[in-house]
């Protein structure tokens, strides 16, 4: 568990070449831990409420303190004014403390959804691979907007746009019968913004974000083995079976690759342990994704059939 969370902690990426029993098992190490950060978010930001609170409420209880004393402000005018402001400093440093602690539990609480995601999609993927097969994982579980994804800036009518790029996924493995597979996701996000005046001259800013996913299938084959596949890849739009929720980008074919990409429109889900199905479910895409593909190969075998 050290290393898997030593490598978090580091970057926020997970990276492994390893059985899909092994990266599953690091998963479960991932979802504790990020559970455990969930959970530290919450209390020291509630902690930080209370302390904010108490800085301004200290002053009230120093003023009880003093009179419970028997403090008298005219004779002992020192001593009362410490009893009014220890409260409110001890509330203040807490404060600090806690926004601390929170930013750095913050930084660490990732998305759910991305490992819970890679989990399903193993399991899927695991069906139709060789028991000793592995498989390389990457994994970025930092934000969409984090400064390294940063791609660039631009205007939309009157609003000032940030674009960034996120190529948070990518899967690399081989099936049982020989065929390569690379898995992709990636976010792309604009954060808007722009300063807007009213009727009564009265000026505010406005912002808002916009994210469309793109999900990658690609699948590598021997040439002899598919040989119509570059011939046969622009009649597969009309028979892919994808949920209406997807768009084709584009469907690409060599004489010995075959790929799929798809935009999702609206932010994606998966199925955590006893939840409930999301609406738009990525898993659920991605291995209609890969249905799609292989239909596009037995076509190809169908017709190579048809000729010799």
């Amino acid at each position: 568990m050290a290393d898997v969370i030593a490598g978090i902690k580091k970057n926020l990426v997970y990276e492994a070449n390893a059985s899909t029993a092994a990266i599953k098992s690091d998963i479960s190490l991932l979802r504790e831990f990020d559970s455990g950060q969930e959970a530290l978010v919450s209390k020291w930001g509630k902690i930080g409420g209370y302390s904010a609170f108490m800085i301004f409420g200290g002053v009230f209880v120093g003023f009880g303190i003093g009179f419970g004393l028997g403090i008298d402000p005219d004779r002992e005018a020192g001593a009362f004014g410490w009893c009014i402001l220890t409260p409110p400093f001890i509330a203040f440093v807490l404060a600090i403390t806690a926004l601390v602690k929170w930013q750095s539990a913050k930084r660490m609480d990732m998305d759910n959804r991305r490992y819970e995601a890679v989990d399903r999609l193993l399991t899927l993927l695991q069906t139709d691979m060789a028991s000793e097969a592995t498989v390389s994982v990457k994994i970025d579980l930092g934000p969409h907007n984090a400064h390294s994804k940063y791609a660039r800036r631009g205007k939309v009518n009157d609003w000032s746009v940030k674009y960034y790029v996120d190529p948070w996924l990518t899967i690399n493995g081989r099936f049982v019968d020989g065929t390569k597979f690379t898995v992709s996701m990636i976010e792309k996000q604009q954060d808007r913004s722009k300063w807007k005046t009213n009727a009564r001259g009265k000026t505010k800013h406005k912002s808002k974000t916009k994210r469309q996913s793109e999900a990658i299938v690609a699948l590598k084959f021997k040439s002899e083995k598919y040989s119509h596949v570059d011939k046969i890849a622009g009649k597969l739009s009309g028979a892919l079976q994808l949920p209406d929720w997807a768009d084709v980008k584009s469907i690409d074919a060599t004489e010995e690759s075959l790929s799929l990409r798809t935009s999702m429109r609206r932010p994606w889900g998966t199925i955590a342990s006893k939840r409930k199905r999301p609406d738009r479910d990525a898993v659920e895409l991605l291995s209609m994704m890969f249905l799609s593909l292989y239909q596009g190969l037995n076509l190809s075998r169908m017709i190579d059939k048809a000729q010799s």
